[in-house]
């Protein structure tokens, strides 16, 4: 017994000499209501109440083995997400990097007088604006549009000379070099790259950062070795829902493990092999509809469907009347049953009985492993049973 239950059930006694004093019955009625005790001979032992939990525990989480993975959540995808947007992130190798801001500047003698023709507030919609774009091919298309670049005139080692320019209320006003990388918060290299990436008016450049393959990529013939491994294993469909469920059962004494030591034991006995369980693991779960649960027996799609809103949280009062009327049908069935079973115990001239067709068998059975690659024959097994004398009949074939 736990908890209350136990102090519910244990028998205050107070083992003590008696008194007669009016103030010790009183004393001794106040400590059994403060502290139950559980009797012992000679002594009265106090019983120490359980501590009530300070949190509660978190939900349990259904893990399936087929679950998709999402790239949105990858830590990868989430930095490079959150460079891309000039925000503050944490490289891959734990630098923390600032978020971008607008950069100050005095172009009050410059020959353009760039302070002059754009605010600070028109130079924030140009940084938000730019950041916003969140896109690497947005972010230099954006650059192009606003660089120009032409043929030097003088005759120093500069062959090219680049204009720039920020188009405020639909009027382009030109801009130094520095007025214009620190109004985007951007270094010459970006301009650089992008301007050498524009043909025809349109930039065909890409974003090449990660593109590199990893470097312990698993060869495209050893994925093929896999694939056709998983393939030469006999597979059944289901039983009670092969008209809606297009998945493929493999025989129940298998798993991932197993169908890994067979892989290395075929293909690698003497020499070690070049991909791990997990890896295995996640070519069959993720190329292939199959699994190794034996296929249940189908349910009721009213009570299923129940169920699942009743545990969502959607039920409805149409929802309820169905199940009520579904669970009266079922026991009006049931009591039906139950009619005919005793009429035919008491008249011969009545049989009653039941008929199923079992699941299918693979035979044989067996765990040895050069069997688990054989085709295996499929056995059906038509079974009657008799309610009034309770005897079975199967018909296999």
């Amino acid at each position: 017994m736990r908890g209350q239950e136990h102090y519910d059930a244990v028998q205050h006694i107070d083992v003590r000499p008696v008194t007669n004093s009016a103030a010790d019955e009183h004393e001794t009625a106040a400590m059994h209501e403060r502290t139950p005790t559980k009797m012992v001979p000679g002594q009265a032992t106090t019983v120490t109440p359980h501590k009530v939990a300070s949190r509660k525990s978190p939900l349990r989480r259904n893990i399936f083995r087929k679950r998709k993975c999402n790239a949105v959540q990858w830590k990868r995808n989430q930095r490079k997400e959150l460079r891309n947007n000039g925000k503050l992130y944490t490289s891959s190798r734990g630098k923390k990097v600032e978020a971008k801001t607008l950069g100050k500047v005095n172009c009050i003698t410059c020959r353009f007088k760039c302070s002059s023709k754009i605010s600070e507030e028109e130079r924030q919609e140009l940084f938000t604006t730019y950041w916003q774009l969140g896109d690497y091919d947005k972010q230099r298309s954006f650059i192009w549009q606003n660089v120009t670049q032409g043929n030097k005139k003088s005759t120093k080692r500069k062959t090219f000379s680049n204009v720039f320019q920020f188009t405020v209320n639909g009027i382009k006003h030109r801009v130094c070099k520095h007025f214009f990388l620190k109004t985007l918060s951007i270094g010459k290299k970006t301009i650089d790259y992008a301007i050498q990436k524009k043909y025809l008016g349109t930039f065909v450049g890409q974003d090449r950062r990660g593109s590199k393959a990893s470097a312990n990529k698993i060869p495209q013939p050893v994925v093929k070795q896999i694939h056709d491994h998983i393939k030469s294993f006999p597979t059944m469909e289901s039983h009670y829902s092969r008209s809606t469920s297009k998945i493929s059962y493999l025989g129940a004494g298998l798993n991932i493990k197993i169908m890994f030591k067979l892989f290395k034991e075929k293909h690698y006995p003497s020499e070690k092999c070049p991909i791990s369980e997990s890896f295995y693991r996640k070519a069959f779960c993720e190329n292939f509809n199959m699994s190794f649960h034996k296929p249940k027996k189908d349910q009721c799609s009213v009570c299923n469907r129940y169920d699942k809103r009743k545990r969502d949280g959607t039920l409805n009062e149409d929802m309820e009347l169905e199940y009520s009327r579904h669970q009266q049908m079922n026991m009006w069935a049931r009591e039906e049953k139950q009619k005919d079973k005793d009429k035919a115990r008491n008249d011969k001239s009545v049989h009653v009985s039941t008929f199923d067709l079992e699941a299918v068998l693979p035979t044989p059975c067996s765990l040895v492993g050069e069997l688990y690659y054989k085709r295996k024959i499929s056995c059906n097994n038509l079974s009657y049973y008799s309610l009034a004398d309770q005897k079975g009949t199967c018909y296999k074939g």
